[in-house]
C-alpha cells in the first residue's frame, strides 16, 4: 500500500515532477487581483520541497487583453494541463467569458509584472463545460496550439490522503494575491465535514464526485480567490504524480476552513472525450457567489 504520509509525499512529488519537466463560501475565482507579493508556505512544508519550476503542467488564466508586462493584474483563474492542447480549469471561472477572451500562460511561476515571465501564453478556441449542471464545476479549454509540457495523469483519493493543490490564488479573503504559484499541502476528509458549508449556500456535495480536504497544520493558508481550477496532486501507485481534482469553493479562505474539489477521475470519460474535442463545446454555467 502506497504510503501518503507528508514527507513522502513532498519527496516523491518534488523528484518525479523535476524529472518530468511539467512543470470557498468564496469561489476560489479572481476577477480583481491586486499586485502585492505575499509568501508562499514555510520553509520545511510540501512547497519548499518541490524545485522552483517543477510544476510547468499548471497555469495562470488570465485576459487575453492583458500586456505581457502586467499579467498579474489580469489573473483571475488557475487550471491544469491534461493533454497537449487541453487545459482543465473550474468552469465557474469562465462566466461570462468567451474563449476570445482568455489566454493561458503555461509553465510560470512568478507573474509579477516586475520579474520576467518564464512561460508560454497561449490563445484559446473553444470552451467545453461539462454537460451536467452547475454541480459539476468542470470545464477544459482548447488551446490555439499544442504546449510541449507533458501533461498529468488523472487519479482518484480517499479520505486520509495528503494532496498538494497548485495555484496563484489570494493569501486570504480580501487579501494579497501571490506572485509565485503556490504549493498548499491539504488533507482529503470526509464529505460530511462539507456539507454545512454546502448546506448553507445550496450547494450539493456528494461522496463520487466532490472532495473535501482540510489544510495540513503546517499550511500557511488555505485555497484562495484565484486558486479556481488548480490542480490537486499526489504520486500514483508507481510513484509517479496525478491529478485527482480540481479547487472549486469553500466557505472561507483560512486554514481551518474546509473546501471542495471537484473529483476528475469521477468522470474520466467526459474528460477524455473533452479534452480530444470529441465533446461539443459549451458556454460555461452559471456562476455562484462563493466559488474561490
Amino acid at each position: 500500500m502506497l504510503n501518503r504520509r507528508l514527507p513522502r509525499l513532498a519527496a516523491a512529488v518534488a523528484v518525479v515532477l523535476a524529472s518530468w519537466l511539467i512543470g470557498g463560501c468564496v469561489d476560489r475565482s479572481d476577477l480583481v487581483p491586486t499586485g502585492s507579493h505575499t509568501e508562499s508556505e514555510p520553509p520545511g512544508a510540501q512547497a519548499a520541497l518541490i524545485p522552483s519550476g517543477s510544476l510547468r503542467s499548471a497555469a495562470v488564466l488570465v485576459n487575453a487583453s492583458a500586456p505581457a508586462d502586467d499579467l498579474l493584474a489580469s489573473a483571475f483563474c488557475s487550471g491544469v494541463l491534461v493533454a497537449e492542447r487541453a487545459l482543465a480549469t473550474a468552469r465557474h471561472c469562465l462566466d461570462g467569458r468567451t474563449a476570445e477572451s482568455v489566454h493561458v500562460v503555461v509553465g510560470a511561476d512568478n507573474i509579477c509584472s516586475d520579474a520576467p515571465v518564464v512561460g508560454r501564453r497561449l490563445g484559446v478556441v473553444d470552451i467545453v463545460g461539462y454537460p451536467g449542471g452547475a454541480s459539476y464545476d468542470v470545464a477544459v479549454l482548447h488551446l490555439d496550439s499544442p504546449v510541449s509540457v507533458r501533461p498529468v495523469e488523472v487519479g482518484d483519493a480517499r479520505v486520509g490522503d495528503e494532496l498538494i493543490a497548485v495555484g496563484w490564488g489570494r493569501s486570504g479573503l480580501g487579501g494579497p494575491r501571490d506572485c509565485s504559484r503556490s504549493s498548499i499541502p491539504l488533507q482529503v476528509v470526509p464529505v460530511t465535514e462539507c456539507r454545512p458549508a454546502a448546506d448553507a449556500s445550496n450547494r450539493p456535495v456528494d461522496t463520487l464526485r466532490h472532495l473535501c480536504t482540510r489544510p495540513m497544520p503546517e499550511a500557511r493558508r488555505n485555497t484562495c480567490s484565484g486558486d479556481s481550477g488548480g490542480p490537486l496532486l499526489r504520486p500514483g501507485a508507481d510513484g509517479v504524480p496525478v491529478v485527482v481534482a480540481l479547487t472549486a469553493w469553500g466557505p472561507g479562505c483560512e486554514t481551518d476552513d474546509v473546501g471542495v474539489a471537484m473529483s476528475l477521475a469521477s468522470e474520466l470519460a467526459w474528460l477524455r472525450s473533452a479534452a480530444t474535442g470529441s465533446a461539443a463545446p459549451a458556454t460555461a454555467g452559471p456562476r455562484a457567489s462563493t466559488n474561490r
